[in-house]
């Protein structure tokens, strides 16, 4: 998903633990020799997440802003969500999905991949997440549950 999204040429954004962003960017130094440009040009942004979901969504707007003003057209944004999740209380965790479907997900020409750990997130966790994704299916959420 990272590495499509360098070759297509989209600016991509990763949020994840420091531990999981080194391992990421080793697979991408072995596939990609020009991932040292992609990271100076703003081609890739490499963030473990902020401490909420306000301070989380305004870096994203940063960073996308900044990238569509130097003419970027598209973005991928890859996060893992229980990085955000250990930080902040469910109810925190549940207006940064919200937040996130309409401030970025609604104004940027952006693909998201959200990784969840089904060994951390509970059922209901999960359950509350595909309901903040209103884009994942082809059917609204509700209807797909009914």
């Amino acid at each position: 998903f990272i590495l499509d999204g360098l070759q297509e040429q989209s600016m991509v954004y990763v949020a994840a633990s420091h531990r999981s962003i080194k391992r990421i960017t080793k697979y991408l130094k072995a596939k990609r020799p020009s991932l040292g440009r992609d990271i100076t040009a703003g081609r890739l942004w490499l963030s473990e997440y902020r401490k909420g979901p306000r301070p989380q969504i305004k870096d994203f707007e940063a960073h996308l802003n900044r990238a569509a003003a130097a003419g970027t057209q598209s973005f991928r944004v890859f996060g893992d969500a229980w990085e955000l999740r250990r930080k902040v209380s469910a109810e925190k965790f549940a207006e940064y999905e919200a937040t996130y479907d309409q401030l970025i997900a609604r104004r940027y020409p952006v693909v998201t991949l959200c990784a969840y750990d089904a060994r951390r997130f509970s059922g209901v966790g999960m359950l509350d997440a595909l309901k903040a994704h209103r884009d994942t299916f082809r059917y609204p959420l509700e209807r797909a549950l009914a």
